[in-house]
């Protein structure tokens, strides 16, 4: 049955569990392609942010490659000490 037809079968609530795992089976190369390409521009960054070999991403990692922390790193606590002044 042609993927088209079977899509709309779902949103007319009919289950099909066999197209679930076609769409999670596509889903992951996507994914997986999109972290290999982040190795590349992951390297500098855990050399110069943490000195490790290897590469790293950060939760505002993009689909630039933009790896690095862009907003600090403060573990949920306030690094600004002026506020106690």
């Amino acid at each position: 049955m042609p993927t088209d037809e079977r899509l709309q079968l779902v949103k007319n609530n009919t289950f099909d569990p066999g197209l679930e795992t076609i769409l999670f089976q596509y889903g992951r190369y996507p994914l997986i392609h999109f972290m290999q390409a982040l190795e590349v521009p992951g390297r500098p960054t855990a050399r110069q942010m943490y000195g490790a070999r290897g590469w790293t991403v950060h939760h505002l990692t993009d689909t630039f490659g933009h790896t690095a922390v862009h907003d600090g790193v403060t573990n949920g606590m306030s690094l600004d000490h002026t506020a106690d002044v």
